[in-house]
């Protein structure tokens, strides 16, 4: 998944992060922040419906 990483690079300016290792997520349209019960956690976006992972891996790197 090199492009996403290329990608989350060029926008950590914008606000974007990468979530998980297929996700990257504009932190502005984030509505609300989910735990799991398995330790992760899932950021329900403003958009409608949408739920994306975060990975436990990716959970520090959140500037929330």
């Amino acid at each position: 998944m090199q492009f996403l990483h290329d990608l989350g690079a060029r926008l950590a300016d914008h606000r974007f992060a990468r979530t998980h290792r297929a996700f990257l997520v504009n932190l502005d349209r984030v509505r609300e922040i989910e735990p799991d019960r398995e330790g992760t956690y899932f950021l329900e976006l403003d958009t409608g419906n949408a739920r994306v992972p975060v990975s436990r891996r990716h959970w520090a790197a959140i500037p929330l």
